[in-house]
């Protein structure tokens, strides 16, 4: 077994979680905080 490269596919994992965790923080999160400041802004 090579310990570098365990290490090397440890690294591409890690940006691809990286990847995901971005595409989802600005594919669902900024989209329902955009709705919830609409819906402040209408409040009276």
């Amino acid at each position: 077994m090579d310990d570098r490269g365990s290490s090397d596919w440890t690294v591409i994992y890690l940006l691809v979680l990286a990847v995901i965790a971005a595409i989802l923080m600005f594919g669902v999160i900024k989209p329902m905080y955009a709705r919830a400041g609409a819906q402040v802004g209408r409040a009276p």
